[in-house]
């Protein structure tokens, strides 16, 4: 590493000895992404050998420009085309151009406006249920009680396949722990995996899907020769496991949210119009994809200032999310803010394909809860919990007071 010691050492980038992928870091990260803001453009985390970005707009050069930000080498830490590499990469967000564009043609022909905008009255019918049930109790957890007890019901009735709650957080908790380093966040959620990992392989079969659902339609185009053989099954892998976890956390902080600012609140009851708007404001301040890799190629450059080829760059979603040269007072949760062009999904050929989902979820839970309650307040300090590419919540008490 000598030579690339040399090489960072003489160029414009701040040298950093610092780790993002800290326990207490990811409870609590707005100091870290503070310091790296300020640090400048981008700098080069001596840790872990790689460039880390974390001013919006260097994460956008970095989002939007897949020929000098490949993703082909894993959108984690882990550079999956050296040896060591502890998984496998993902036909769906870890190929570039042309085989991604493949792949994504297809998923976005099953995954089309209009058959999202078809699951409303299903996602409107789980909510009503859940509110029914829950709401009255009056003391909850919004994460458990709300947020994941929604998600965890709605996508796998659409997607076809077996809901399984427990299964579904140790799958997705170990992804994003998956994406950062092997730390002991690694090593207990991979223990946790691998308690289960019968039913993992048999949930992601062909045999395993439901008549009807998205799931089989998946392997119905692998089986038209749409998409590669082979992929069907990863690619259903990586929209369950990338789909729910987000969607939970991005729901549950727009509870807490509202329960920490009940002025902004009070504008959302006064105008539904605002309720996807505040929960865009929402994953702004707590992104659940905290942070997202890319490798460079040849001629890969951020404001000038040229990078090492084949390195790993980490884009600090959540830090650029909340830069200040992009929202003045960036720190607020203001629902009237309309900060539609936020990072959380993503950007560029690679953007969150269920962000439609995401987004109608959100309406018709918070559209069904919102008018029933008259305050929601926190009954203790929540919990955030330590992920190593997730941002969410691991308790959020609340009380809630019906209309």
């Amino acid at each position: 590493m000598a030579i690339i010691d040399q090489l960072i050492q003489n160029s414009r980038i701040p040298r950093l000895d610092v780790d993002p992928y800290d326990e207490a870091v990811l409870r609590n990260p707005y100091a870290m992404q503070q310091l790296l803001r300020d640090a400048g453009p981008v700098v080069w985390l001596t840790r872990y050998e790689c460039y880390s970005v974390a001013r919006y707009a260097s994460v956008s050069t970095v989002i939007q420009d897949a020929g000098h930000f490949s993703s082909a080498a894993g959108v984690g830490l882990a550079h999956l085309r050296r040896p060591g590499a502890w998984r496998e990469p993902s036909p769906l967000v870890e190929v570039d151009p042309p085989v991604h564009t493949v792949i994504r043609g297809a998923m976005g022909r099953i995954l089309s406006p209009s058959v999202i905008r078809g699951w409303r009255d299903e996602f409107a019918a789980a909510a009503r249920r859940l509110c029914d049930e829950v709401l009255p109790r009056g003391q909850v957890d919004g994460l458990t009680d709300i947020s994941r007890a929604f998600v965890c019901e709605a996508i796998p009735a659409v997607l076809g396949v077996e809901s399984n709650v427990r299964n579904f957080v140790i799958v997705g908790h170990h992804s994003a722990n998956a994406a950062g380093p092997r730390n002991k966040l690694f090593e207990q959620s991979q223990a946790e995996l691998t308690s289960i990992m019968d039913w993992y392989l048999r949930s992601q079969t062909r045999e395993a899907m439901i008549p009807g659902g998205f799931g089989e339609k998946v392997f119905m185009a692998e089986e038209a020769g749409e998409m590669p053989a082979g992929t069907a099954s990863p690619v259903l892998r990586t929209l369950v496991r990338g789909g729910l976890d987000t969607t939970v956390s991005g729901i549950a902080s727009t509870l807490y949210y509202f329960a920490r600012h009940p002025d902004q609140f009070a504008l959302v009851k006064a105008d539904p119009a605002l309720i996807l708007p505040a929960f865009e404001e929402a994953l702004r301040l707590e992104s659940p994809t905290s942070s997202v890799h890319r490798t460079t190629t040849e001629g890969a450059q951020i404001e000038g200032i040229a990078l090492l080829p084949d390195t790993k760059v980490q884009m600090c979603i959540g830090a650029a999310n909340r830069d200040e040269r992009q929202w003045p007072d960036a720190g607020r949760f203001d629902v009237m803010r309309r900060a539609r062009n936020t990072l959380a999904f993503g950007g560029g050929v690679h953007n969150c394909l269920g962000q439609r989902i995401a987004r109608l979820e959100a309406e018709c839970l918070l559209g069904e809860l919102v008018p029933r309650i008259a305050s929601i307040e926190l009954t203790a300090e929540p919990v955030w919990d330590a992920i190593n590419a997730l941002r969410t919540l691991q308790s959020l008490p609340l009380r809630i007071t019906l209309q």
